[in-house]
């Protein structure tokens, strides 16, 4: 999976839900995941991610061994989305280190930005929620804008880590340096006001002790 640098850490609560959207939206089966879903599971992973930053270089066996480890053992609460009892998107959830970690939620390339993970989530928190789970966390790598996003968009809040942050500070710091040397003071001066934010969060963390903190989630 990618390097801990490069991902941003997320939890939300699961008692917190949106409403369910009640037009617009394809007929889809939101059905519990099962050993006999694997196969389709790969499958899936293998399409939703093939153009994707975070396996960006995979050899092909190593990427297909990531789809494997993804989603061995999903544990309860992990759905599918079924149209036309076709697999198309999967909320798949793990339990690592005490933490509920959705990893990875996916929709097939054909079926995205439809509303399809928005579904999933909703089950999923309803399930963790009704089994008495609090919260649910998430990795998310920083080169995915459209992931990050979907995370905030969905009521994640990112938890600040430290190596993570340090990777933003000095990509802000390159690009304030890269634009003043071309002339661009206004996207310079951004950059250097984002690189100066991700500064401070930083030297917070160091404040608390926690910047080799192996565990963001607490």
């Amino acid at each position: 999976s990618p390097n801990m640098c490069s991902l941003a850490a997320f939890k939300r609560l699961t008692s917190v839900c949106e409403p369910a959207p009640t037009s617009g939206l394809p007929n889809r089966s939101l059905i519990p995941l099962q050993p006999q879903h694997e196969a389709d599971l790969v499958s899936l992973f293998l399409d939703a991610f093939d153009d994707g930053i975070d396996y960006c270089g995979y050899p092909d066996e190593a990427f297909r061994d990531a789809a494997k480890k993804s989603i061995h053992t999903p544990a309860d609460g992990s759905y599918g989305a079924f149209e036309n009892d076709r697999l198309i998107g999967a909320c798949v959830i793990r339990s690592e280190r005490g933490h509920m970690m959705l990893s990875p939620i996916m929709v097939s390339t054909s079926h995205q930005r439809k509303g399809t993970a928005r579904q999933l989530l909703r089950e999923n928190l309803r399930s963790l929620n009704s089994s008495g789970i609090a919260e649910l966390c998430s990795f998310c790598h920083l080169g995915n804008e459209a992931s990050m996003n979907w995370h905030l968009q969905n009521g994640f809040e990112e938890i600040p880590t430290y190596f993570a942050t340090s990777a933003r500070r000095l990509h802000h710091s390159w690009m304030a340096r890269h634009f003043d040397s071309i002339g661009d003071r206004e996207a310079a001066t951004e950059h250097s006001r984002r690189a100066d934010e991700f500064d401070a969060i930083m030297q917070s963390i160091e404040a608390s002790g926690q910047q080799f903190a192996t565990d963001p989630f607490g």
